[in-house]
């Protein structure tokens, strides 16, 4: 459990979303007070200092001029979740392309 954004939050396995620990318990329904929706932390899957993943997490880096590029998976992925990832990472170089304005005429070269 963490407290963030005036909340206390709970986490459950497998998951990086933030529950209201008050939607948690199933026992009574919410008080129904008109408050803005919160959007939910989320579970870092690095430690606060940045320096190590957190345990059963991997570090993939990758130094570019710019800074480091780091991508933070699981140990171990199942054979679909392999194929989801790689289908993921192949719009990746896209998205780049166009945030740096660059056109797939230019990409070719």
């Amino acid at each position: 459990m963490i407290e963030d954004q005036g909340e206390k939050w709970v986490f459950v396995e497998g998951s990086e979303a933030g529950y209201l620990l008050s939607n948690a318990i199933i026992e009574q329904k919410g008080s129904g007070a008109s408050k803005p929706p919160l959007a939910p932390p989320s579970l870092p899957l690095v430690s606060a200092d940045r320096k190590l993943p957190l345990p059963g997490m991997k570090e993939e880096k990758n130094s570019l001029d710019e800074g480091e590029a780091v991508l933070t998976l699981p140990e171990n992925l199942s054979a679909d979740s392999v194929r989801h990832l790689e289908y993921w990472l192949k719009g990746v170089p896209r998205k780049a392309k166009r945030r740096a304005g660059i056109t797939d005429d230019e990409a070719a070269h």
